[in-house]
């Protein structure tokens, strides 16, 4: 860190600007904790699944979530996962149902801190409502008054 600091504070100097104490960029750091956990990963991996709409979404997701998975088990050797979600079978998990794999991982994670599971319901309305709805380009109306629209597109 103290490589980082010494960096910043040359180029501070060279941009004319003031000096920052190394206590000032330790501080930071230790407020701003860059860690990352098993908890955050799963998080991503809920808002991928949900994401899922196409074949390519679906194909990234099965190349991404194993690696996800070997991440979350280094952060947490201790913890166990069950085949329901170690396995991504195009049998078992299809395009539209691949978000129960990351149900599945997120239950484990929960289960193995002791927290209660989530129910599909309560994983849907979780992560749903994280989502922001994406803006359609402007369309132009063919209406006698003329003009644009942007709509919001519908999200399942």
């Amino acid at each position: 860190m103290k490589y980082v600091w010494l960096l910043h504070d040359m180029t501070n100097s060279k941009l004319g600007k003031k000096h920052l104490p190394f206590s000032y960029m330790k501080a930071r750091m230790d407020v701003f904790d860059p860690y990352v956990s098993p908890s955050d990963i799963l998080h991503a991996m809920g808002f991928m699944a949900l994401d899922v709409e196409e074949e390519e979404g679906y194909d990234a997701y099965r190349t991404v979530a194993p690696l996800l998975l070997k991440a979350i088990l280094k952060l947490d050797p201790k913890l166990e996962l069950p085949s329901s979600c170690t396995s991504l079978s195009e049998e078992e998990y299809t395009k539209a149902n691949v978000w129960m794999h990351a149900l599945a991982c997120r239950n484990a994670y929960r289960s193995h801190k002791g927290v209660k599971r989530m129910t599909r319901d309560e994983f849907r309305t979780h992560y749903e409502a994280a989502r922001s709805p994406l803006l359609e380009a402007p369309k132009k109306r063919s209406s006698s008054r003329g003009g644009s629209r942007v709509s919001r597109k519908s999200r399942r």
